[in-house]
């Protein structure tokens, strides 16, 4: 036990050091964040923190000699480089989505999937190998999607993944599942030593090569729980609801006011938040990690046979969520 924290220290230690050259030689590296009018940011900051979380976890994984299929690390191999090469050359939208795709079949094609969607009102809901690839499909790239469009506050991304991945840390420390409780373990040691940099003022960002391996990881832990039925799918609504909720409240605002939903602009619910707070990111970033942390302790309490309850609960945080922000007329 004690070999594997010394191991977690030295994991935050190395994402801790990177990250400072990182942004001591921010210059040299010149990977930065784009200035537009989505932008919360006025000077220009590095946009590499990913490099020093996934250099970490990779050693983590190694240190700790982590039973982990070869999909599991390809795939994070590359999510990781299209994110890099993506923060570096912008990415099309549909280079994004043939990523997606492919790092979602290799994970089909290596026993990723999800055939029962759970019981509602008595009933249980098989579905076929199609559906249940269609599913997964939606599901790496919701997940993927999710964790990057909240990326844009400093501190929210890696606040609400580590909350995220604390809540999957406790179902494997409750059940003992060493690869659980490891992965876990060891992105949140990564994170913790680049949230040290990235709280507000933030000195650095993550950028897609950090965000797109940290959807990626959720989506795979989420999957791997399901399937070892330690939680059902829709208990992930409540795990991990705050990416989630924002994508449906950022579809449904951008539709509303008949834009597409896939225009970037200032409609997600932390740039809501932040100017109901009066531009305070710290004082944003602590309400909404404190939103997820609710939801999640939620979501790992229910103790119910019928999965509508929890389906039920989610959609009335939603319509909360929604009446309560968008009532303010906000300029999006």
């Amino acid at each position: 036990m004690m070999m594997e924290i010394s191991y977690l220290i030295v994991v935050f230690l190395v994402s801790f050091c990177i990250i400072y050259f990182l942004v001591k030689y921010k210059n040299v590296i010149n990977i930065q964040a784009h200035i537009n009018h989505r932008s919360l940011h006025t000077v220009t900051v590095p946009n590499s923190g990913g490099i020093a979380i996934f250099i970490a976890f990779i050693i983590g994984l190694v240190l700790l000699d982590v039973e982990v299929g070869y999909e599991v690390v390809l795939s994070m191999s590359i999510v990781f480089v299209f994110g890099l090469y993506d923060d570096i050359y912008t990415a099309s939208t549909r280079e994004k989505f043939l990523v997606l795709f492919l790092v979602a079949n290799i994970l089909f094609f290596n026993a990723y999937e999800i055939k029962y969607l759970g019981t509602y009102l008595g009933y249980d809901i098989q579905i076929s190998s199609f559906a249940s690839y269609i599913f997964l499909v939606f599901v790496i790239v919701g997940f993927i999607n999710g964790m990057n469009l909240i990326d844009g506050l400093d501190g929210l991304v890696s606040t609400i993944g580590i909350i995220i991945l604390s809540s999957f840390l406790y179902i494997g420390l409750k059940v003992s599942d060493q690869f659980l409780i490891s992965i876990t373990s060891l992105y949140i040691a990564s994170l913790l030593g680049y949230l040290y940099f990235n709280w507000s003022p933030a000195k650095i960002f993550m950028g897609d090569n950090g965000s797109l391996p940290l959807g990626l990881i959720i989506a795979i832990i989420a999957i791997h729980c399901v399937q070892m039925q330690y939680i059902t799918p829709i208990s992930i609504l409540m795990l991990a609801a705050f990416p989630i909720l924002d994508t449906f409240f950022v579809i449904t605002q951008r539709i509303r006011s008949g834009k597409s939903p896939f225009v970037a602009d200032k409609s997600h619910i932390h740039h809501i938040v932040y100017r109901q707070q009066k531009n305070k990111t710290s004082r944003t970033v602590i309400i909404l990690g404190l939103m997820q942390l609710l939801l999640s302790y939620i979501g790992l309490g229910f103790k119910i046979k019928d999965d509508s309850l929890i389906l039920g609960l989610f959609i009335l945080v939603f319509l909360i969520l929604y009446f309560t922000l968008s009532p303010c007329k906000e300029k999006l």
